[in-house]
């Protein structure tokens, strides 16, 4: 009886361990509980060649932040982010939010009205995902949605010296942090959000509230940078805004999609104008091999 009691719980705990699968070949997932965070968890996606006990190769890091109400699978699985990795090479950390919240300052649900330091938290992903899995703490990337958009912001603002790229896709600046450093940042809205409304004002969403406006975030962002002046042009139903002059020639952009609700664009849902292949080409890490054509 003993034996078997045992037998059952090591089944169970092999079943906890074991990997999700995101039905892209060359693509493997697992579990990391995140240490010194009260059993917090993400999930890894790397490409499956890549093993860092065996390998000295370190991977550009992206962190990848779900939306409110959301999880981090389905993050993982929403949208073209596993064929990123394999396709380019990459590490990808998926966080989960307390209470499938992120609290970015003024927003949202549990973790904002709870206080929770998701500051601290990403800090401990990033830095648990460079010691075992071999991310290069010189390539962190950060990009959220929703909600997930909002931590970016704020993330990006406390820490402006930990990442090299960042991308907000229906997200906007809730903190109360004025931007200082000289961080490539890219924010996607879509014209039809009445959820993160790009003006901004009352949200759909009760637990989302007054919307702070898109452009004035993003315009911050570039000011914090230094950045002096803008240029906008135009091309298949998307405005495109990029500022001018930014302190050590990075890019701030602003991409307004029309026709776009809340719902994150795939090849599938929005072929027009993929999210995942945008945000990586503006990134650069589309240069580390060939991506589908967004």
């Amino acid at each position: 009886m003993v034996a078997a009691l045992f037998f059952g719980v090591a089944m169970i705990l092999a079943l906890g361990a074991c990997g999700v699968n995101l039905g892209v070949d060359g693509a493997r997932a697992d579990w990391s509980t995140i240490d010194g965070q009260h059993g917090r968890k993400a999930l890894v996606v790397s490409p499956e060649d890549h093993d860092p006990d065996l390998s000295d190769e370190k991977l550009p890091l992206v962190v990848n932040l779900h939306g409110l109400n959301g999880t981090a699978e389905e993050m993982a699985t929403m949208a073209e982010w596993p064929e990123a990795v394999v396709g380019h090479n990459l590490l990808m950390v998926f966080p989960e939010g307390v209470e499938k919240s992120w609290n970015a300052g003024g927003c949202c649900g549990e973790a904002e009205s709870g206080g929770v330091d998701d500051v601290a938290f990403l800090d401990a992903v990033i830095e648990q995902m460079v010691e075992e899995y071999r991310g290069d703490p010189e390539q962190i990337y950060m990009t959220g949605y929703s909600n997930g958009g909002m931590m970016t912001y704020r993330y990006n603002c406390e820490r402006p010296d930990q990442l090299v790229g960042a991308a907000s896709y229906a997200g906007t600046d809730y903190s109360d942090c004025k931007p200082a450093g000289a961080v490539p940042f890219f924010q996607i809205s879509g014209s039809e959000d009445t959820i993160v409304p790009p003006l901004g004002g009352q949200s759909a969403v009760q637990d989302v509230g007054n919307v702070p406006s898109v452009p004035s975030s993003i315009e911050e962002v570039a000011e914090g940078a230094g950045c002096e002046g803008e240029t906008g042009d135009e091309t298949t139903g998307v405005v495109h805004v990029v500022a001018d002059n930014c302190r050590n020639d990075i890019v701030v952009q602003y991409d307004f999609v029309n026709g776009l609700d809340h719902h994150y664009p795939t090849t599938e849902s929005f072929p027009t104008y993929v999210a995942v292949w945008n945000i990586v080409d503006f990134w650069g890490l589309s240069d580390r091999s060939s991506a589908p054509a967004s």
